[in-house]
């Protein structure tokens, strides 16, 4: 027989990221969107799914460069668990 050891892990949830912004949905060429993300300790913006900022305290995103059909999307990070939203 051999030793043996056990390990015990807690897998913490990912956090319930809410992500909003001050237009409605249709804005003109070059107007200004401000994003808030809520439900997370840290952010990461994306636009098209690149990266806009590395994950950081700070929940709110400004931008001006919007557009047609892009796709805007927060991950929130709680714990080092991400979400996305």
């Amino acid at each position: 027989p051999g030793n043996s050891d056990t390990i015990t892990f807690t897998v913490l949830p990912a956090p319930p990221v809410t992500l909003t912004d001050n237009t409605t949905d249709t804005i003109c060429a070059g107007t200004t969107v401000t994003f808030i993300a809520n439900g997370a300790d840290e952010y990461e913006l994306f636009i098209n799914g690149v990266s806009q900022n590395t994950p950081a305290p700070g929940n709110v995103f400004i931008t001006s460069t919007l557009n047609n059909n892009d796709a805007v999307y927060a991950a929130g990070y709680t714990f080092n668990c991400p979400n996305y939203t």
